[in-house]
């Protein structure tokens, strides 16, 4: 019998083989899945530049705020919908009376210098917050100052609180710093001896200077060590640059604001390997009513001023689309918000209907008149381009109505000392700051409508009062939630002012940046809510 050529058998062979390979390529593919892997970093451009990488003084500054949310770590923290879970803290026991708060710390917490983090470090912290030397938000010092903090063993700690105050377990989200490094530090003088910025996070310093922080993984993080390995942050002068950068490749993620522009987003979203994350940021901006001028006290006007607007073409033409529309003086994503009461989409015939009952009639230069005067109001905003094109398109929503709106502009700190503080004005262009806890008190009751107060339109109401109130003192998340469902079904029916919008921002990140959770943004920093299961590496693992 006739042997083979060689040639022939090492074809075979390999072909074989190649089979095999094949074969056993595609059973790995089939009996495995891609699976995050740690390893890789992540670089972000940021507008301005960090100040102070200390918690105790982030206040001011979102470059602060942001990094010390990677650097640091509180008490608690926020979860989606604004309610709050275990962080360095992993229970606590609120008093009935609701004025004292109990908190264990975990027991496997150490700061980037493998020191522990005990009580120790809590009670300086707050003590801290509450020193009036300290150069950060006197409103936050204000706060802390009536707060008892005491050390009761090396893991825990009781703050007692002179008055019941329900939204001050959101207050315990501020980054604890470490007393072992800061203790005897002058409060005058915390950041200059912060520098060093040890903290307790899931990153640790790495580098810092005025045109870049790197930050590396905490391998020792209590809740595990983050899947990337290094973050490094590039700080540009405004938006713009920062935008810039991310279309230049330069970056890999920007959070690009709403005064970016349609331009400059759409020029972003064009690029194939960016991703783009709306998110909402809940901070509305409001038509406040002065509730001391007579024409606003009548509630079928001010409910055909709801109406009458037409929120998502006011988004689109003003603001390039950065906004979502809203009626609710509480965002849609919070615990607190009631969806089932009475909605202001954009209906021009019931807001005629309604302004013909109140008898407001058109009059023969178009603009409605009652008892021969016409309808019409001063509308004042900053001269901020994007505020003072919101004010335009309102002016030509009420105008189509046949209400005549004669909008002025001022610079914000006269804005504010001529007419916001004093109550002069007839109606304003505002934004409405919401904190971390969804308390309605400073805006809406009665005792907030002085010049020190933020209750814009002077509105007062007993019943309001009352629920809101009990809405700030009453312990129970449940029961503060049908306060607050109460609050907004009264709101939706006096329509004390009207809610326009809540800026939208947009995180563009690139692609290969996988694992990003979208949430609403309670402040800048809340975009790196799950920044520990990040990742742009992957492993094949076993699996369906």
């Amino acid at each position: 019998m006739r042997r083979a050529p060689v040639w022939q058998v090492v074809l075979i062979v390999a072909g074989i083989i190649s089979a095999v390979c094949l074969v056993a390529a595609g059973l790995f593919l089939l009996l495995t899945k891609e699976a995050p892997a740690s390893g890789g970093a992540y670089t972000e451009a940021m507008a301005g530049s960090p100040q102070a990488l200390t918690p105790l003084l982030a206040a001011f500054n979102d470059p602060d705020r942001d990094l010390t949310s990677l650097l640091f770590s509180g008490l608690t923290r926020l979860q989606k919908d604004g309610t709050l879970q275990p962080d360095l803290a992993d229970s606590w026991q609120v008093s009935e009376d609701g004025k004292t708060y109990t908190f264990r710390l975990r027991g496997n917490a150490e700061w980037h210098d493998s020191h522990p983090v005990t009580a120790d470090d809590a009670v300086f912290t707050y003590q801290t917050l509450g020193s009036k030397d300290l150069p950060t938000d006197p409103e936050l010092v204000a706060l802390w100052a009536q707060v008892k903090p005491e050390k009761v063993d090396q893991s825990t700690v009781r703050l007692t609180l002179a008055q019941p105050f329900a939204p001050f377990l959101s207050y315990t989200t501020i980054g604890l710093a470490p007393s072992h490094l800061l203790q005897g530090v002058a409060p005058k003088d915390i950041a200059a001896a912060a520098k060093n910025a040890v903290g307790s996070g899931p990153f640790r310093l790495k580098e810092a200077t005025l045109e870049r922080v790197m930050l590396e993984a905490n391998p020792k993080a209590y809740n595990g060590r983050p899947l990337l390995d290094a973050l490094d942050f590039r700080f540009f002068r405004d938006d713009a640059s920062v935008a810039a950068a991310l279309v230049a490749g330069q970056v890999d993620g920007a959070l690009l604001y709403p005064s970016v522009g349609k331009d400059v987003a759409d020029r972003v979203r064009a690029i194939q390997t960016i991703t783009m994350r709306p998110m909402s940021r809940g901070n509305a901006t409001v038509l406040f009513l002065n509730s001391a001028n007579p024409l606003f006290q009548n509630k079928s006007l001010r409910q055909a001023l709801s109406y009458g607007v037409n929120r998502e073409a006011l988004i689109d033409t003003a603001l390039d689309g950065f906004g979502r529309p809203t009626d609710s003086p509480i965002p849609a994503e919070s615990w607190a918000y009631n969806g089932n009461v009475k909605r202001y989409e954009f209906n021009p015939d019931q807001a005629g209907r309604l302004l013909d009952d109140a008898g407001w009639k058109p009059g023969s230069t178009g603009i409605r008149e009652k008892d021969g005067q016409p309808l019409r109001f001063s509308l004042l905003t900053n001269n901020d381009k994007g505020r003072v094109a919101v004010g335009e398109a309102l002016a030509r929503d009420y105008k189509r109505l046949g209400i005549q709106v004669d909008l002025q502009a001022s610079g914000i700190t006269g804005l504010m000392q001529n007419f916001l503080i004093p109550r002069k004005y007839e109606s304003i262009l505002f934004g409405m700051e919401s904190g971390y806890d969804p308390d309605p008190y400073p805006y809406w009751h009665s005792s907030q409508a002085t010049a020190e107060g933020l209750n814009v339109s002077s509105y007062s109401n007993p019943d309001v009062d009352k629920l809101l109130e009990r809405g700030r003192t009453t312990i129970n998340t449940d029961e503060r939630k049908q306060l607050y469902a109460q609050f907004q079904e009264r709101f939706a029916e006096e329509v004390p002012s009207v809610v326009l919008y809540y800026p939208l921002y947009v995180y563009a990140q690139a692609k290969r940046v996988r694992g990003v959770e979208v949430t609403p943004l309670y402040d800048t920093s809340s975009r790196f809510y799950n920044i520990k299961d990040w990742y742009t590496e992957t492993q094949r693992v076993l699996g369906p």
